[in-house]
């Protein structure tokens, strides 16, 4: 048997203070147990935590690091989403390429949805009440209603119609047939779109992180080249 620990560490802010926040660990738990070990998610209203392990999602009482049970079933495990509203967990399970989902309080497993190749991390998304795989291998995103356990839609980031990062920068949406900017809804799983005047450069903006963001268009008509519009 191998044996694999968790080490629990504690941000320790004094207050008032306006120096960065250290840290240091307080528990180390030896765990037990076979199999590889992937991502790491708390549970903190009830104090557990779920970690994947290969075969299956090992969940953890994180005071005292006693094993309180396991979601199993899994084959090649990587994240854990917690919808705490539907009382439903999900669990990837790269290897078959779909999604386990299993009773919050019970551990036991409900469904499984169909995602695809590597599915790999996973979050719940409060705003709009969805799941969200991003698999690896197959450069995507499954979309999962928490509630029903039932797919709602694949987005491939294989589309022409995507977003390509280098770096931390977003080189804009590609659309080989519109001249066009868009952006994506999270509400509702899909995309907005506004024509730009002819022949123009979409404007720089910030992402996310507050980095800038270029903005360029991959394909222009013909009857544009050497008009841009800037």
């Amino acid at each position: 048997m191998r044996y694999s620990s968790v080490i629990l560490v504690l941000a320790v802010a004094p207050i008032l203070a306006q120096s960065a926040s250290t840290y240091r660990v307080t528990h180390t738990y030896t765990l037990g147990g076979d199999g590889s070990w992937d991502y790491i998610v708390p549970d903190p209203p009830n104090h557990r935590l779920f970690i994947g392990r290969q075969n299956r999602v090992m969940v953890v009482d994180e005071n005292d690091g006693r094993l309180l049970g396991e979601v199993t079933g899994i084959n090649g495990a990587h994240g854990t989403a917690i919808a705490s509203s539907s009382g439903h967990g999900f669990a990837t399970s790269g290897s078959d390429q779909s999604v386990v989902m299993f009773d919050l309080k019970t551990l036991q497993t409900l469904g499984r949805i169909p995602a695809a190749e590597d599915a790999d991390a996973i979050i719940y998304d409060s705003a709009s009440n969805r799941v969200f795989t991003f698999n690896g291998d197959a450069h995507s995103s499954t979309v999962i209603d928490p509630r029903a356990g039932s797919l709602i839609t694949e987005h491939s980031a294989r589309r022409q119609a995507g977003i390509r990062r280098v770096g931390r920068r977003r080189q804009g949406l590609r659309e080989p047939h519109r001249h066009e900017r868009g952006r994506r809804d999270r509400r509702e799983v899909g995309d907005r779109r506004a024509p730009m005047a002819d022949c123009a450069v979409p404007p720089a903006g910030l992402d996310g992180a507050g980095h800038k963001e270029s903005s360029v268009v991959q394909r222009m008509p013909q009857r544009c080249a050497g008009r841009l519009q800037l």
